[in-house]
């Protein structure tokens, strides 16, 4: 198979139709599969997979010994969905539509129930390698729920310094879940961020 693949990845960077018809065939379940996991909806699944083939024809010249089609293709597919989730969890209606075709494809509430709670928890753990400041600030925030004046008066720092330490704290997290978590994780985040600043 891993010599077979090598032989269609070659002749697809060298722009074999064929070849490339060969991975589509081969990955194409796999990467839907994959985008469903996170995106719950059959329609916007389809367009994104067909749109992760395409981002792989394009970048086909990046192909080289030794790379497999499934490490890229899992790459794009994974980097399509964060963005879809990315725009949906700054819209009311669509994180409402997101989480009701989440909440229909989970076989029961238990399982609902655990997705989330594993949520936090990862998102818990990467809060609490935070410095201790930004960490309270971000916390009084998000989890309090206290305006920016609020904490600004209840640490004696200035609103300014509570705004450095909320950008911070939020980059960190985000670009600590898109390197080493779940796309849900990201979503879950997301969704903490906007539904506090509505």
């Amino acid at each position: 198979m891993k010599h077979k693949e090598a032989f269609h990845l070659l002749k697809v960077k060298n722009g074999d139709m064929n070849s490339f018809r060969w991975i589509y065939d081969e990955y194409h379940d796999k990467v839907y599969h994959y985008c469903f996991k996170y995106i719950r909806q059959k329609e916007v699944v389809d367009e994104i997979t067909a749109d992760v083939f395409v981002k792989f024809w394009e970048r086909r010249d990046r192909l080289e010994k030794g790379f497999s089609a499934n490490g890229l293709l899992y790459k794009i597919a994974r980097d399509y969905c964060i963005d879809h989730l990315r725009k949906t969890a700054r819209s009311r209606e669509l994180r409402d539509l997101y989480l009701s075709h989440y909440k229909e494809s989970l076989s029961n509430a238990i399982e609902e129930e655990i997705h989330f709670k594993e949520s936090l928890e990862v998102i818990g753990k990467v809060i609490n390698t935070m410095p201790p400041k930004r960490k309270q600030v971000f916390q009084m925030r998000y989890q309090n729920h206290m305006t920016n004046d609020q904490i600004a008066k209840e640490l004696d720092i200035s609103p300014n310094t509570v705004k450095a330490h909320l950008a911070k704290a939020s980059n960190f997290v985000r670009n600590y879940l898109f390197t080493h978590s779940d796309v849900v994780y990201i979503f879950v985040f997301m969704c903490i961020l906007w539904f506090t600043e509505s």
